[in-house]
C-alpha cells in the first residue's frame, strides 16, 4: 500500500509540476487515491476481525454495518501531498446484537476493534514509511468518545450537544467508503444538521470567536512573511467565510448543502442570487491562489509562507468580504 501510495503520488507530482493538471484537479486525485488505500485497509482489516470474531449477527450478506466518513480535506476533495486524513467511523449495530463466530464479542466491541484496527494500519510507520497520518478528533466528544459511535449516536449528538465549530466542520464531511446505505442515511443526517435555523448574529460571533482562537494558536507571520492559511484575508478566512454561509443559508437554499468544497458551496451561493458574483470571484480567485502555493510548498515539505508584500490586493478583498459577510451580515 504505501510503495503503490507513493508510486500514483510521484505520477500525480509529475502532473503537476509540468502544469498539466491545475491545483483543483491535482487535489481531486489525491483524495481518490485516499480514498481507494482507504477501501483497501478496510477490507484487510475486517478480514483479520471477522477471521477472529466472526461477523456481527445483525447483518446481511454483504454487508458491513460500517461507514468511514472524511472531514476536513479529505471530505472537501482538497487533499496535499502531506495532507492529514481527519475520520469518523459510524456503525449500525443494534445494543443486543454480538458476533457469530467461536469467539464471540458485541458488535459494538467488534467496531470499536474494528477502528482500532484502521487506524493502526493507516499510522504505522514502517521502513517504507507511514501509509497517512490519520486522527479521529472530530469524532462526537472528541478524544473523550467511542472511537466508533452508532449512527443514531452521531445525530443525537449533532442536533443536541455539537458546538458551532462541530457544525463548520460538518460542512466538509462525507462518507469515503464502506456502506452506502449507511452513508446515504449519513448524509441525510448532515443536511438536516446544517439546514436548521440560526439567528445570524449569534452565529457571526461564534465563528468569529474560533477564528480569532485558531489564528491565535496557529498563525506563523511575522513582519515581513505571512502565514497563507492562517493571515488575515487568507486561505483559512475564505473557507470560515464559506462555512458561515451554508450554516446561514442551509434552511433556504438546500442546494449548498450538496457540497462540502469551498468553491462550490461560494459559487452556489451566486447562482442561487444571494452573493454577488464580483465577491464570489475575488475568493475563489484568492482561493485558487493559496492552493496552487500551499501546494508548491508542500512538494518541498516546506510551511506555505509568503512575503508581506505578496498578493496585496487578494488580501485586502478576502479581508472586506470578511467585514461585510460576517461582521456585517452580508449578503
Amino acid at each position: 500500500w504505501r510503495q503503490f501510495k507513493l508510486c500514483q503520488q510521484l505520477r500525480i507530482a509529475a502532473s503537476d509540476i509540468s502544469g498539466s493538471l491545475p491545483v483543483a484537479k491535482v487535489s481531486d486525485k489525491l483524495t481518490v487515491l485516499a480514498e481507494v488505500l482507504l477501501q483497501a485497509v478496510f477490507k484487510s482489516a475486517w478480514q483479520q476481525l471477522t477471521d477472529k470474531f466472526g461477523a456481527p449477527s445483525h447483518l446481511q450478506q454483504d454487508e458491513t454495518g460500517f461507514l468511514i466518513v472524511g472531514y476536513g480535506k479529505l471530505g472537501g476533495y482538497e487533499l496535499g501531498y502531506g495532507s492529514d486524513l481527519d475520520l469518523v467511523f459510524i456503525h449500525n449495530a443494534p445494543q443486543d446484537s454480538e458476533t457469530n463466530g467461536a469467539k464471540k464479542v458485541s458488535a459494538q466491541q467488534f467496531y470499536i476493534k474494528l477502528a482500532q484496527r484502521i487506524m493502526h494500519l493507516l499510522n504505522t510507520r514502517t521502513l517504507s514509511g507511514q501509509l497517512y497520518e490519520a486522527d479521529l478528533r472530530l469524532r462526537p466528544s472528541g478524544n473523550s468518545g467511542l472511537l466508533c459511535c452508532h449512527l443514531s449516536g452521531f445525530e443525537h449528538y449533532q442536533e443536541q450537544e455539537a458546538w458551532t465549530w462541530e457544525h463548520q466542520a460538518l460542512v466538509r464531511a462525507r462518507y469515503v467508503a464502506c456502506a452506502p446505505a449507511l452513508g446515504e442515511r449519513f448524509s441525510e443526517i448532515r443536511r438536516s444538521v446544517l439546514a436548521q435555523s440560526r439567528e445570524v448574529g449569534e452565529l457571526a460571533g461564534q465563528v468569529r470567536d474560533m477564528r480569532d482562537r485558531m489564528r491565535k494558536a496557529k498563525d506563523e507571520s511575522t513582519s515581513d512573511r505571512l502565514d497563507v492559511k492562517q493571515m488575515s484575508g487568507g486561505l483559512i478566512d475564505i473557507e470560515f467565510i464559506a462555512q458561515f454561509s451554508a450554516l446561514r443559508r442551509g434552511h433556504e437554499c438546500p442546494e449548498i448543502l450538496l457540497f462540502t468544497d469551498a468553491i462550490r458551496i461560494l459559487e452556489t451561493l451566486e447562482s442561487a442570487g444571494i452573493a454577488r458574483y464580483d465577491d464570489v470571484r475575488t475568493l475563489t480567485h484568492a482561493y485558487r491562489q493559496y492552493r496552487e502555493q500551499i501546494h508548491a510548498d508542500s512538494l518541498q515539505r516546506q510551511r506555505s509562507m509568503i512575503d508581506a508584500d505578496r498578493w496585496p490586493e487578494s488580501r485586502r478583498e478576502v479581508a472586506r468580504v470578511w467585514r461585510e459577510w460576517i461582521d456585517g451580515h452580508a449578503p
